[in-house]
Formats: C-alpha cells, structure tokens, sequence
C-alpha cells in the first residue's frame, strides 16, 4: 500500500507539469497574466475550491465539473453552474450520500467570500455509529495574501436529525469546526498547505428533559492537519496528513495519511 501510494505520488510529479489542459479551464499565457490574483489561482488550480477537509471559498470555472477520489474509496463530483455557483456530491463511507450547493457571494481581487449548505445521510464523521439525516452548513473567508499563499477562515457546522428513539445514545447531535488554513505555493505545480481546526461536539441536545451539561456534552477536539499538493491545469494529487493535538497519540507520529486525487472537465 505504501509503495503503490509512493509510486503514484512521483508518477504524478513528473507528469503534471505536461499534462494538457483542457479547453474549459485553458486560458491563453497574456490572458491569465491579466487576471486577478483570485482568478488565476482559479485556473490554475483544478482543486482550488478546497483545503485540506473542507472547502475553500473558491468556486470551480462556469460549466466544468471536478472529479474526486478520496483514498479510493471516496467519490465526490462538483458542476459549475455559474461562475460563482457550484453544485456537489460526496459519496464516502464517512458522509454516505451528501449533496450540497456552494455560493460565491463576494469577489475582489484578492478577498472571496462564499456560502455552502447542504443535506444527507451521515455515517461516522465525528463518531456516529449508523447512518443519520443530517443538516450541513459553512461559511468561509479566502484572503489572498500574494501571487503564492492563502490565508483561509472558515466555520463549518453539521447538526444531526434525530428523533426521540436516538435521545440516550452517544452520538452527538451537532459539530461544528472552526478552521484556520494556510496555503503556499511552492513551486510553480507545488502547494504546501498546514490547517488549525477544533472540533465542537454537542450531544445531550435531545434528550428527554432538554437539559445541557456544558462539562459533560460539549467536548473540544483539535488537530494540525498538513501536506502538499501537486497539480497541473487539470489535475491534481493531494497527500495530506490529519494529526491530532494535545490528545492521545495518533496512528503514526506524522497522523493519519489523506489522499486526493482530482480531475477537472
């Protein structure tokens, strides 16, 4: 397994720089150096419109659609609708079916500001032991610091659908992630990215009498989360890794790997 991921990894090296572009997201060497700072990482990034675990505030080209595979057992596919609206769908064993719906309400040339909700059935994500409706909804801030790096805020919640039959189990009903992101183009097909997030877990919400015992129920996670990114105009490989802090160790002392593979049409 760790020799076929490295295999792909140096493959993707060497080949993503000669990879053709395709004529949606192509756009002619004058063109781009016309563009906003915003809008040339938007070209030339086909997985601009995320981070590490959740999304940027980018949007992807009008009338593309992006392809993921999340460590080959996750599929995710994304539309542009417009230029500043993007339609997707996650399939994973971690959300089991999620649709969701991004706005892009603010552009500058250097600020983007956007809106993304959505609906589905949930399996495990933050420690739910079957699948369970549930509600999804974040907000999130790309500030372009320069040519090469991205500063990201963004706020995240998902709020699990459960009715009177759930109240005594362990689940949580809501969880919300506030998260600080950094990305820094490297090189000129090399992004280095390194991610702060907590993770605010709610449970007692449902239960019988509708009390909160702060102490008890709402429990705080954090994790580092890190890696880098190589990516021609159409492609990309992500190789991430998600570590906890201040917490039990974690698989191996670099944290969990993360691998994203990406195709934009």
């Amino acid at each position: 397994m760790i020799k076929s991921s490295l295999s792909l990894i140096l493959a993707a090296a060497f080949l993503m720089p000669v990879l053709p572009a395709n004529a949606s997201s192509e756009a002619k060497p004058e063109a781009e150096a016309e563009m906003s700072p915003a809008d040339r990482r938007r070209m030339q990034d086909p997985s601009s419109d995320r981070n590490i675990v959740l999304p940027s505030a980018e949007t992807i080209p009008k009338g593309s659609m992006t392809f993921n595979s999340y460590e080959l057992l996750g599929l995710g596919f994304s539309y542009g609708l417009t230029d500043n609206l993007q339609l997707s769908l996650v399939v994973t064993p971690i959300a089991t079916v999620f649709p969701s719906l991004k706005w892009r309400f603010f552009s500058s040339e250097r600020i983007r500001m956007a809106i993304q909700g959505g609906a589905g059935l949930i399996s495990s994500y933050v420690g739910v032991g079957s699948d369970q409706p549930g509600l999804g909804i974040g907000v999130y801030i790309d500030f372009l610091l320069n040519q090469k790096g991205t500063f990201t805020l963004s706020i995240s919640d998902f709020t699990f659908i459960k009715d009177d039959s759930d109240a005594a189990s362990d689940n949580p009903d809501s969880a919300t992630f506030p998260t600080i992101t950094l990305s820094l183009k490297a090189r000129k097909q090399f992004k280095l990215f390194v991610e702060f997030m907590a993770i605010v877990t709610l449970s007692g919400f449902n239960t019988y009498d509708n009390n909160i015992n702060l102490g008890k129920d709402l429990t705080t996670h954090y994790r580092v989360n890190y890696g880098l990114r190589i990516f021609g105009k159409s492609m990309s490989l992500d190789l991430f890794f998600l570590r906890k802090v201040f917490a039990e160790s974690d698989v191996t002392a670099l944290g969990i790997p993360y691998l994203v593979f990406s195709v934009r049409f």
